[in-house]
């Protein structure tokens, strides 16, 4: 599966770093990590991406952080959820910060 598309870039690169919107979820499907996107930047040949992360490991290690496309597309089964419905906060979608 293509993790990136010319839409979503176009939507990361244009969002404030104040968006509260998430613009795109990235998802591990055997486990729990998720990657939230709210916003993001170009550095190089890569996109560095902001957003809130359920840690692989526990509730305990869920934090705001960063991630690089390059990053997620290194991950074997990365998938990006195709059915996140549009203009939502991480609370409108159910997750627990």
């Amino acid at each position: 599966m293509e993790l990136m598309n010319d839409k979503l870039k176009k939507q990361i690169l244009e969002a404030d770093e104040n968006n509260t919107k998430v613009i795109c979820k990235f998802f591990y499907p055997m486990g729990r990590y998720t990657f939230y996107i709210l916003s993001g930047y170009e550095q190089d040949d890569d996109l560095i991406m902001f957003g809130y992360c359920l840690s692989p490991i526990t509730p305990d290690f869920d934090e705001y952080g960063y991630v690089s496309l390059k990053e997620l597309e290194g991950i074997p089964m990365m998938e990006r959820d195709l059915y996140l419905p549009e203009g939502k906060t991480l609370e409108e979608l159910g997750v627990e910060i």
